[in-house]
């Protein structure tokens, strides 16, 4: 987790560029073109391309280097992208969240209550409710078609998004690369393209360049230097950087339960408490003995004053505190 610098450009320019590109950070950067097509690479990130061989078509075509949003759970990140917004401003902050008044933690992709494992339904919740959809999902402005891998499916949020563009799935690499050329072929106004690619992230172990993401790269890589569409914008980014699946920390919850009013929420990288008001000093002071070389603690009202999440505002659905692994990428 790093501080929101304003001045740099992130995932939310990056889905400003394709809406209006004279008002993103990035309209330097990229060359006007009639069409873009876009892959989101997950797990991709600066640190890695670094690493490849100098011949690299990656490496030796980077522009810039882009922030994420925080938190950067898939979901997360995926709506700051299609909407131009950051979480503070679309609402949506991590995979997990608790509901004070209702006195519900539920899983935003699947509208369930966390502990009965029932729909948020039976509380007189709507998905209008939690995800604000008419606030926050204006329709794109630019025609879209996304590609998704089969297995990912639309949550509402998304379903709102997406609205009246185009999806579909795939089943691999060389499936998308013949969709995206049928499809700018018969395409005579601008159109953006966006490949959301999940099997990189899959392949990742502790965020090292293992044979088999090598292997990936330069593949991948070599297809990109093939590709031949006239008058189009091929970028290569993603939704977030590397994630070190032993980097996850498991909290002694039997340990600490009994401060807790409500399930931890976000998710396992970055963790929010929602802590008793008498025990927040002895959480504090546990906390930081057990895990203050693995993750830093803060109070969350100090992380919103920093504009992580975007511009300030009032975020009711965190704890009191947030705690951020400090081993990922």
């Amino acid at each position: 987790m790093c501080y929101r610098d304003q001045s740099q450009p992130d995932l939310v320019a990056l889905g400003q560029f394709l809406r209006d590109p004279e008002k993103s950070l990035l309209q330097s950067q990229i060359p006007e073109k009639k069409h873009t097509v876009l892959f989101m690479v997950n797990g991709l990130n600066s640190a890695l391309l670094d690493q490849l061989k100098d011949d690299n078509v990656l490496k030796n075509h980077k522009q810039c280097d882009l922030y994420s949003v925080v938190p950067t759970t898939d979901l997360n990140t995926m709506i700051s992208f299609y909407t131009g917004t950051y979480p503070s401003e679309h609402g949506i902050l991590g995979d997990y969240q608790h509901l004070r008044k209702e006195n519900v933690s539920y899983c935003y992709t699947t509208f369930l209550d966390r502990i009965n494992k029932r729909d948020l339904g039976i509380y007189g919740l709507t998905p209008q409710m939690i995800y604000q959809l008419p606030e926050i999902t204006p329709p794109l402005s630019f025609k879209a078609h996304t590609l998704l891998p089969n297995y990912i499916k639309l949550d509402p949020y998304l379903k709102a998004i997406l609205k009246g563009q185009s999806v579909s799935h795939y089943q691999s690499l060389t499936e998308v690369y013949k969709k995206v050329g049928r499809i700018l072929k018969t395409s005579f106004k601008p159109t953006t393209i966006v490949v959301v690619i999940t099997e990189f992230e899959s392949l990742m172990k502790q965020g090292d360049l293992t044979p088999s993401l090598i292997e990936w790269l330069e593949q991948f890589s070599k297809t990109l230097s093939e590709l031949t569409f006239k008058n189009t914008n091929v970028l290569v980014s993603s939704f977030h950087g590397a994630v070190r699946p032993d980097a996850s920390i498991v909290l002694n919850y039997s340990k600490y339960n009994k401060y807790f009013y409500a399930l931890p929420s976000i998710e396992h990288r970055m963790t929010s408490f929602y802590v008793r008001e008498e025990f927040q000093p002895q959480f504090m002071k546990e906390f930081r003995l057990d895990y203050g070389g693995l993750m830093a603690l803060f109070k969350t009202e100090e992380l919103i004053k920093l504009g992580i999440f975007g511009p300030e505002q009032e975020l009711s659905q965190y704890g009191e505190f947030i705690a951020t692994n400090l081993d990922n990428n």
